[in-house]
């Protein structure tokens, strides 16, 4: 597992760790809706449940689809016309 060392608020000396979040679950832990260590090629949960660990899914698609803005200033423009 990863983790990220976090100094801010402790008293020095005292360390503490944050758990660094994965990308994407596996799609057996994303169907049962359970935390994702990310491992790869197969991910702990997988890997004691001994069943076949897979990343198919893509990644989510951030941001306004393609076009989006274009129309906006457009009607925008035709608008102010």
């Amino acid at each position: 597992m990863d983790y990220e060392e976090d100094d801010s608020g402790s008293t020095p000396g005292e360390h503490t760790f944050k758990r660094r979040r994965i990308t994407q679950a596996c799609d057996a832990c994303n169907k049962k809706k359970i935390k994702c260590d990310g491992a790869k090629p197969t991910c702990g949960n997988c890997n004691k449940l001994q069943i076949e660990c897979s990343y198919s899914r893509g990644a989510k698609k951030r941001g306004p689809r393609a076009g989006y803005i274009e129309s906006l200033e457009r009607r925008l423009s035709e608008m102010e016309a």
